[in-house]
């Protein structure tokens, strides 16, 4: 959202010093003292204030605060450009639904990182079976959450961003090097070189799908999240490996809040349920009295509610 009088400040003020705004320990106040005392336009010119020893010189700043701010600044540098997958999953699932609707792909897959789902990401990858390769071009450039400017086309690799900041790369290949393409680009270095060192595998035979690769050489189908070439071959017993884990192997939940401070449902309520659900455990984590915005409890209402857990314990 916008109107007139945050438009006319916005032009006001260098895109740097907005950019500052997001460092973690300083508020709009010290952002403004920085700006306005000392001319810092941007975090790399703050960055360089705060290793010259400036910024101790301000009122309301010091020592500490001045290391805080180098610490967060590089912090952030380090961090530039990696994601949370939980944070790009969903984008990623909308452009690869809208490919497999477009009708341009007879086949598509994600790989790499995101298929082995990484904790932290720095791209999505994917290999696809183009119809016609224009096709595939021209549906990426009128697709909204892609940059039309950042499409890149090389060989058999399409490189685009999302947002300005995500990079999205496509394999594309012919239908009958699929598997084979998908099997080469999902599993890690150390995944597949012990697989070619071990067990003397080779990828460039076509296949019809991953698990006939494997089995060339009497293995087993590893889930793309064991592929990370750590200790997965050590896993095999019997010709099989273990199973990745599932919700039914949870045995209990944890951080749960109740109608004590904003949960929507009793204790009684939730315990009752989580024995039908065949948890054996359930933890109560109610915010506290610093939340006064979410009811937190106060020392008097923590023994209350300690022994209606114990009563509850011996019901059930």
């Amino acid at each position: 959202s916008s109107f007139p009088e945050m438009d006319e400040m916005l032009e006001q003020t260098p895109k740097g010093v907005i950019e500052m705004l997001s460092i973690k320990g300083i508020g709009p106040k010290k952002v403004r003292t920085l700006w306005k005392e000392l001319g810092i336009e941007s975090t790399g010119e703050l960055l360089y204030a705060c290793n010259e020893n400036r910024l101790v010189e301000l009122k309301g700043f010091g020592e500490k605060t001045q290391a805080q701010i180098k610490h967060a600044i590089e912090y952030t540098e380090a961090n530039q450009g990696k994601y949370l997958y939980a944070v790009i999953e969903p984008i990623a699932t909308q452009i690869f639904q809208d490919l497999r609707n477009s009708g341009v792909l007879l086949e598509c897959s994600f790989t790499g990182e995101f298929r082995r789902k990484l904790e932290i990401q720095e791209k999505i990858e994917m290999v696809v079976v183009p119809e016609e390769l224009i096709e595939l071009i021209d549906f990426l450039n009128s697709h909204p959450l892609i940059d039309k400017e950042s499409l890149e086309s090389e060989n058999t690799t399409i490189r685009v961003t999302i947002a300005g900041k995500l990079p999205l790369i496509l394999y594309t290949t012919k239908k009958e090097e699929f598997a084979s393409l998908l099997f080469q680009t999902t599993g890690n270095e150390d995944h597949l070189r012990q697989l070619k060192d071990n067990y003397k595998l080779t990828f460039t035979e076509k296949a019809t799908d991953e698990t006939e690769i494997y089995a060339r050489v009497q293995l087993p189908y590893f889930e793309p999240e064991l592929r990370e070439g750590r200790s997965e071959f050590n896993m095999i017993k019997n010709g099989k490996i273990h199973d990745l884990i599932i919700e039914k192997d949870l045995k209990g939940i944890l951080h749960n809040h109740t109608t004590y401070s904003d949960g929507a449902h009793t204790l009684e309520e939730m315990a009752t349920y989580c024995k039908e659900l065949g948890f054996e455990y359930l933890g109560i984590c109610d915010h506290s009295k610093s939340a006064f915005y979410a009811n937190g409890l106060q020392p008097e209402r923590i023994l209350k509610q300690h022994q209606e857990i114990d009563t509850i314990n011996a019901k059930i």
